[in-house]
């Protein structure tokens, strides 16, 4: 946006005036200019991560990943997150009303924030929600039977003096550990890295077992928790910027925006699988976390459990690392490729002679081997039959010539380099 400039008098410097964004009452009314200069200043923004995709069925991503992905329908969703406006998020909570949760004042613009607005911005159904419903009625018996499901064998809830549960991050299997840490920046927002309250360990619990979850309207009550904090991160950032640009609220170039994050990729994938387990009960709330789980003498299932989730993370380490080894390998290739079509390029415009390259193996770039071409044998006929006879002026051939050997006169038989060039064009790598 244009910046106009102003000479100060009694100065010879120019004061630079903002006028980018549009003179409107940023505040809707005067409690919220103060619960802005009170609470929402200075807060820092707590920022939004996703998924780094590739181009493939897989998406570059683990099983349990991806198929949670395609089965809701969450590739937007999921999808690493644009930037944000820092100084627009900080009035967007400042102007929360909670008598009126769907609908914020910001910049002259009503936004609407509501489940469906929300889920439009990912491109989602407004579906009617389990998870909701089952958080609500969810008993003891329950409760226990989720934490057979989402952890490792011998895990226990672990109750405040307040009687409020958690579980620790560390005795999640290694499909929950990931999405948990998805979750909390995405769905359900925290700050506490070591801990998972009842309410994210239900969220977790839906989503492996996939029950419908309408993202629209978790996060609309999200949003009403993080503005009724009076310190912390504001959550959602780049979610409440896109929902203010959908109606038109106008914002400068130059304002703050959030610096970017790091994507959940696979080595971060890597480093959460590789943190060894700590068996975390309510008789031993502080494990030390670098600690094998604790022996069970009198417990013989629980042994074999546990060496059940050791082989589960090292099969998932495996397959997390032969998904980097492929993508760096197509990249390696890609960059052969291009290395290979710049001289190309410079032969053909330096000689006329050299028109015929070798053919580069493109499916060593393809995302998957179902779209890759069947290789074939190169064979003498394959290689006379693949050129027409118009190309026979690019390479002259040379007449025989006579030369001695050991005192006798024979006749040599000339390198065909036409020959070569072409059967060079025709090859490809054998399996």
């Amino acid at each position: 946006m244009p910046v106009k400039k102003r000479a100060m008098r009694g100065k010879g410097k120019a004061a630079a005036i903002n006028v980018g964004v549009p003179l409107v009452a940023k505040f809707g009314s005067e409690l919220a200019r103060k619960r802005f200069n009170d609470s929402f200043a200075e807060r820092n923004l707590w920022p939004e991560r996703g998924f780094a995709y590739m181009s493939s069925n897989t998406l570059g991503y683990p099983e349990y990943i991806y198929s949670v992905i395609f089965k809701n329908n969450w590739k937007n969703f999921c999808q690493h997150p644009s930037a944000a406006i820092v100084p627009l998020v900080r009035e967007f909570y400042a102007n929360f009303d909670v008598g009126n949760p769907n609908s914020v004042y910001v910049r002259g613009k009503r936004v609407d924030i509501s489940g469906a607005a929300i889920n439009n911005v990912y491109s989602l159904n407004d579906m009617e929600d389990e998870y909701i419903e089952f958080s609500k009625r969810v008993h003891e018996n329950q409760l226990s039977e989720i934490v057979k499901e989402i952890c490792v064998p011998g895990t226990e809830w672990i109750k405040s003096a307040r009687g409020s549960r958690s579980l620790s991050r560390c005795n999640l299997k290694p499909g929950p550990l990931i999405w948990n840490h998805f979750l909390k920046s995405r769905l359900m927002p925290s700050t506490h890295d070591n801990t998972v309250n009842k309410d994210r360990v239900i969220l977790l619990f839906a989503i492996v077992m996939g029950r419908k979850i309408n993202v629209g309207d978790v996060i609309n009550e999200q949003i009403g928790v993080c503005a009724g904090r009076q310190s912390g991160g504001l959550w959602f950032p780049s979610l409440i910027t896109s929902l203010c640009l959908a109606q038109g609220v106008e914002i400068s170039s130059e304002e703050e925006k959030l610096k970017a994050t790091q994507p959940i990729t696979m080595t971060v994938i890597t480093r959460l699988l590789h943190d060894k387990p700590a068996i975390v009960t309510a008789e031993n709330p502080n494990p030390v976390p670098e600690a094998c789980p604790p022996e069970h003498s009198n417990r013989a299932s629980f042994d074999a459990g546990s060496s059940f989730l050791q082989l589960e993370q090292r099969i998932s380490q495996m397959e997390v690392m032969q998904y980097e080894s492929l993508q760096m390998m197509r990249d390696f290739w890609k960059y052969e490729r291009d290395k290979d079509l710049t001289l190309q390029k410079h032969f053909r415009s330096n000689s006329k002679r050299f028109q015929s390259f070798p053919k580069f193996p493109q499916h060593l770039c393809d995302s998957s081997a179902e779209d890759s071409e069947p290789e074939r044998d190169v064979t003498p006929e394959a290689v006379s039959s693949s050129h027409s006879m118009d190309e026979a002026h690019d390479v002259p051939t040379t007449a025989p010539t006579t030369v001695r050997d050991k005192g006798k006169n024979t006749m040599a038989k000339s390198v065909d380099k036409k020959s070569i060039l072409r059967s060079a064009a025709n090859w490809k790598w054998k399996h």
